[in-house]
């Protein structure tokens, strides 16, 4: 097998799916679920998403407008957080953006004090549902 291409191994042997070259680690975890592997540092691009949600519509929409749509959900989802809003997405889950408060840290070269300004930062929590279906 070409070891460029993403091997996703879903319900299978968790032996056989090891057997397989490669660097694989295990995404699961509940005892009576299916294992998950994925090659380690590999993610999906937005041009991916866009090209699954794209086939997952069977045709009815092209890859240009589902790439528009993607774009302009990101949009949204950023000038939200930006004013302040909390996203919530039923069934999927919550952006946010949370307040950290100033603290101090250490320079891990010299050791040395250091104060780091407080600061807004955006965060996700998933939904229930959102968990459980990654899971399994």
């Amino acid at each position: 097998m070409d070891p460029e291409v993403e091997y996703r191994i879903v319900g299978v042997d968790a032996e056989a799916a090891l057997s397989v070259p490669g660097s694989y680690s295990y995404h699961g975890g509940l005892e009576g679920t299916s294992p998950h592997f994925r090659e380690e540092e590999k993610g999906m691009t937005k041009a991916e998403l866009v090209e699954q949600a794209a086939d997952a519509l069977g045709g009815r929409v092209t890859k240009q407008d589902c790439a528009l749509v993607v774009d302009a959900f990101l949009d949204a989802v950023t000038d939200g957080l930006a004013c302040g809003d909390n996203i919530e997405i039923r069934g999927f889950g919550t952006f946010k953006v949370r307040h950290r408060k100033a603290r101090k840290a250490r320079n891990p070269s010299t050791g040395e004090a250091v104060e780091v300004p407080p600061r807004f930062a955006p965060v996700f929590k998933p939904s229930s549902h959102f968990v459980r279906s990654v899971v399994e």
